[in-house]
């Protein structure tokens, strides 16, 4: 039974809130690291930058993917124990819950800087790798890769947006056009953006006109021992 004063949308609200938690950012690393490692794969650096650059780039990579993975869980975990004392009717307003309220603000704001420095690292190693394939077979697969990075780019500059402006018309206006705006905004930037680069990401890696894999490809021949 909820408790009283929060009916059961209310609470199921909360739970969908908290559990969609990782799954927003740790979806949005994936991307992140796909597009970095199609950048790679385009890019196909020398073997001198190889070891020094590239392998920098892609322990940094990994490393703000774990640390998405794990922070996201963590901040599920805050969230929860937040609403939970009020969902079955516990005294909550202690100084331990003051300590998690902060603890959570604390993950959220880092995990959404994390997704914006990310997209904004990944856009400017597309554009770097990008000058190198002009005038070459792979220059078509690098705009698409560049249109990729942009569109991620503005799908996460409106999450962060997206949750200032709730949050201020949430204490400043409490009318409806602005709310129903804010949602249909959020849906074409959002939803419908992130389906957006994901097809473009799927139309880049499996189609051969964009040729994507055959740098790769020529270089393991090259490789095989002639017999």
């Amino acid at each position: 039974m909820a408790y009283e004063g929060y009916s059961s949308k209310y609470l199921a609200g909360w739970v969908l809130q908290s559990v969609s938690i990782p799954f927003v950012h740790v979806g949005a690393a994936s991307v992140f690291l796909s597009l970095f490692y199609l950048t790679r794969v385009l890019a196909r650096p020398p073997s001198d930058e190889t070891s020094r650059g590239l392998r920098e780039g892609q322990k940094w990579a990994i490393g703000a993917f774990v640390w998405v993975c794990l922070a996201s869980i963590t901040s599920m975990g805050l969230s929860i124990s937040l609403w939970a004392p009020r969902a079955v009717g516990l005294d909550y307003f202690t100084s331990s819950y003051a300590a998690r309220s902060l603890a959570s603000f604390v993950f959220d704001i880092a995990l959404y800087v994390t997704d914006l420095i990310c997209a904004i690292s990944v856009l400017v190693y597309i554009v770097k790798a990008r000058k190198k394939l002009l005038g070459t077979p792979l220059q078509k697969a690098s705009n698409n890769l560049l249109a990729c990075g942009i569109l991620w780019l503005i799908h996460v500059v409106w999450l962060v947006l997206f949750i200032l402006l709730t949050n201020l018309a949430y204490y400043a206006y409490t009318g409806e056009p602005l709310g129903c705006f804010l949602i249909i905004l959020d849906v074409l930037l959002d939803i419908y953006l992130t389906f957006v680069v994901l097809v473009l990401l799927y139309v880049l890696v499996a189609k051969d006109k964009y040729a994507v894999w055959q740098p790769q490809e020529q270089e393991q021949k090259q490789e095989q021992p002639v017999v």
